[in-house]
């Protein structure tokens, strides 16, 4: 779903008796579902989805960081010792 999707041109005529009047307002023109829809999209790609990833990734490194100090720690002690 993409935004330019939501987007539309609501053209306004006003009548009186000698003048026509016709405005366009270019904005959000959807459905109160269809922008609620937009919103959760929008949440799920910018912020969801980043923060599971960074998430994986950081857990990934402490524990790569934790088994590197666990076996610096046995080669350390088995040599002083």
């Amino acid at each position: 779903m993409y935004p330019y999707d939501l987007q539309d041109v609501a053209v306004t005529v006003f009548h009186n008796n000698s003048t026509q009047v016709v405005t366009s307002l270019c904005g959000e023109h959807a459905s109160d579902g269809v922008l609620v829809a937009f919103a959760i999209y929008q949440l799920a790609i910018m912020l969801i989805i980043p923060t599971i990833v960074m998430g994986f990734c950081y857990a990934f490194v402490i524990h790569a960081l934790w088994i590197s100090r666990t076996t610096l720690r046995s080669l350390t002690s088995k040599a002083t010792g």
